[in-house]
């Protein structure tokens, strides 16, 4: 019985001081993968973005672009023609400009699944306004 007992104790002894000695370590690299993939998730919002500007360069580069979105737009027509507004009906065009938001990384994240948020809580991970 008291060799059970020693035997009990010296393995969780053994346990204790192997998560002392490698709890920093686990952190360190937890806090980093965090970082990490915060930082991929602001870089693809600036990717999609950057994707949705040169779709419309694109689009205005040639003068049928240009037509369409003074049509669209600014409600410019060619003589000959004659412009209707019809009321009533939603605006969407009313900014000169079909450009995406500005991207805010602070409102970026990536999921909180409940393994993240588990080591979030077990290795003192919280976001700061400059990551």
């Amino acid at each position: 019985m008291l060799k059970k007992l020693v035997i009990s104790f010296t393995v969780l002894l053994c346990l204790v001081l192997a998560v002392w000695m490698l709890y920093p370590a686990c952190q360190e690299s937890y806090l980093t993968w965090r970082k990490q993939s915060l930082e991929q998730a602001i870089l693809n919002a600036y990717v999609t973005r950057n994707a949705q500007i040169s779709a419309e360069n694109s689009a205005l580069e040639s003068d049928q672009g240009i037509e369409d979105r003074a049509r669209a737009q600014l409600g410019l027509v060619k003589k000959g023609e004659k412009l209707a507004h019809i009321k009533g009906l939603s605006d969407a065009t009313d900014s000169l400009s079909d450009l995406p938001p500005k991207i805010d990384p602070t409102t970026i994240d990536i999921d909180q699944t409940w393994p993240v948020q588990l080591g979030d809580a077990l290795f003192g991970y919280q976001r700061s306004d400059d990551d």
